[in-house]
């Protein structure tokens, strides 16, 4: 850029915004603006600058301005679009971005960026798309490189995506970024120690980085090689960066609730929720305050609800926040934790008199406002309060309430019975597979003449990832043709891929949830095992809620004797199946009388 008039001032203060010398730009650019407001180019590095230093909305004007004044510019339009982005405005910023691409078809610059708002709308091909372009003009540039890791990951393309992440890595070794989309490579191509190291790397880079820190914060869950203390202190870590958020205010009685979350949608949060949104008693008027990019029909059903819906999508923090005051909520409820699409943003500056999380993230956020976590007995037993920055509240029954499960169709005999060997099985994310994970299953089968190990989830239709895990079961001595994969099918194919199970192993120490309600909706027992933290006792909640605590183990030995047990005595198998079979839709897990004046209670305690 070259300035009209004063140039001194202009490109002092573009030199030390490239050096990074933010206060001493924005003191020459303000000066130099404050001389010539008409002219666009200082107007345009300002609005970088304070962009940098965190004033959104002033570099959304600064940059509006602009390009009213110069429509023409394509690099004006795709950083007005990057901080319409991060703004929210994520629609207004699609539309920036393709202006910019419109205008210049050849700078890869803006396609990157356009990629990033296509993947924030889960338009996964298309974020590839421009991507691919913009890399296709520059072949060095990492930050794209980075960028198309995320889209082939949620693809399915697992060998694609670990090749781009590593060469964003050695095109930038500086960035956070890159590390980021490394990281979810590994641990989506079951990985796990692996990825947390390079989320470790990116917080070293930048201590900043929300993202990185979120990602190390969850995946820290999946780690046998990480104790739960240590996911405590990371998070503790992260908590203590945030600036103060207002004291605490103290409420005589909780007459509203709200509830935070992006995933009001076909998603195992969404579905958690719906039963108590349906159900509630009234007791408390009830607010959604949604962050939910794509809206689908679990959407429409939880809008129909006796609820008032607040679409927070595309609106920043502070708003939230006076949205949330001028609604009077005296309890806010986190439902996301450090996963996609939190609003952790506006727990941090204390929204509501009481603050609490729940459901969607597996240990404490960290936050010094969030007030309560809200969990089980068997979930965060006494002691647990160590963990968790948050004070306990716990429910009498399981953390969760359940939808009341869809009927399974007939599937025929027992397995074993049908097919003379074991069939082992595993639904759960392969980014719960940590190397404890693949010894002990490793143990199991070799212990087990003749059986197999099936598993399946979406992500095993990638061939990358079913020979990662092959790769990871051969360390251990178990072979290719002791293993199946099956990727993503209908509804009632998961359901008969379960059923043809005869026992389901669980991960740990990160457990199942989803993955054990489906496999009861089967039918079929799991054997589960206790450990250090929140994330491995989900299903263990859920079976002691059903009676079958024989299926819990605390350590390796006891998890392999009760595989053992059943396997070897298939009477006691298949009486085990029959008993599981049909006893969660009986269960006070499915039962909103049991469930609705537990969770109200639990509400209206936080007030004391």
């Amino acid at each position: 850029m070259s300035a009209a008039a004063q140039p001194d001032l202009f490109l002092e203060g573009l030199a030390a915004y490239n050096e990074g010398r933010l206060q001493d730009a924005q003191a020459w650019l303000r000066e130099h603006t404050a001389r010539h407001p008409h002219e666009p180019e200082g107007k345009h590095v300002l609005a970088l600058v304070v962009s940098a230093l965190g004033e959104k909305n002033e570099a959304e004007r600064l940059l509006r301005w602009v390009i009213e004044t110069k429509r023409s510019d394509a690099q004006a339009w795709s950083n007005y679009g990057d901080v319409l982005r991060q703004l929210g405005r994520i629609d207004d910023a699609l539309e920036a971005h393709h202006r910019a691409v419109a205008l210049d078809p050849n700078r890869a610059e803006s396609l990157n960026n356009l990629g990033t708002v296509l993947f924030d709308q889960e338009r996964y091909a298309e974020a590839s798309e421009a991507f691919e372009r913009a890399l296709r003009l520059r072949s060095d540039y990492p930050e794209a490189h980075a960028n198309l890791t995320q889209p082939l990951i949620e693809t399915g393309r697992f060998a694609q995506a670990r090749h781009s992440a590593r060469t964003a890595v050695a095109l930038d070794p500086s960035s956070a970024s890159a590390r980021i989309c490394l990281g979810l490579a590994m641990v989506y191509g079951g990985q796990v120690e692996a990825g947390v190291e390079e989320f470790q790397r990116a917080v070293e880079l930048d201590p900043s980085s929300d993202k990185a820190w979120g990602n190390l914060l969850l995946r820290a869950h999946s780690s046998s090689s990480h104790p739960a203390e240590q996911a405590t202190a990371w998070a503790q870590e992260w908590g203590a960066m945030k600036p103060a958020g207002r004291p605490a205010r103290p409420v005589e009685q909780i007459r509203r609730v709200g509830f935070v979350c992006g995933d009001f949608r076909n998603h195992p949060v969404g579905r958690f929720i719906e039963p108590y949104l349906a159900n509630h008693s009234g007791r408390f008027e009830v607010f959604c305050y949604s962050n939910t990019v794509r809206e689908d029909e679990v959407t429409a059903r939880l809008k129909a609800t006796r609820v008032n819906w607040r679409d927070v999508s595309q609106t920043q923090a502070e708003d939230v926040v006076r949205l949330v005051e001028s609604d009077q909520i005296d309890l806010l409820i986190d439902l996301a934790g450090h996963t996609a699409f939190n609003r952790l943003d506006v727990f941090a500056h204390r929204a509501a008199p009481v603050q609490a999380t729940w459901m969607g993230f597996p240990g404490t956020t960290g936050l010094s406002t969030m007030d309560w976590a809200l969990v089980d007995p068997v979930l965060a037993p006494n002691g647990d309060e160590r963990l968790y920055a948050e004070r306990l509240v716990r429910l009498k029954g399981c953390f969760l309430p359940v939808p009341v499960p869809e009927r399974l169709p007939e599937s025929g005999a027992a397995p074993l019975e049908a097919n003379g060997h074991v069939r082992f099985g595993s639904f759960n994310n392969p980014a719960k597979y940590s190397q404890a994970v693949y010894a002990l299953w490793a143990r199991i089968l070799s212990e087990t003449p003749s059986s197999v190990l099936v598993f399946k989830y979406r992500l095993f239709g990638d061939p990358g990832v079913r020979q990662s895990v092959t790769d990871q079961m051969a360390l251990f001595g178990i072979g290719p043709e002791r293993l199946e994969f099956l990727g993503a099918t209908s509804r009632q194919d998961h359901l008969r891929a379960i059923a043809s199970i005869d026992l389901v192993l669980d991960s740990f120490p990160y457990s199942g949830a989803t993955t054990t309600l489906d496999c009861l909706t089967a039918g079929v027992p799991m054997v589960t095992m206790t450990g250090d933290r929140n994330a491995s006792r989900m299903s263990a909640s859920l079976l002691t809620a059903l009676g079958e605590t024989g299926l819990i183990a605390s350590d390796p030995e006891e998890y392999v004797s009760i595989v053992a047990g059943l396997i070897e005595d298939p009477q006691a198998l298949k009486e085990t199946r029959a008993r599981v079979s049909g006893a969660l839709s009986r269960s006070k897990l499915c039962d909103p009388s049991a469930f609705v004046p537990d969770l109200e209670s639990a509400f209206a305690s936080m007030a004391a």
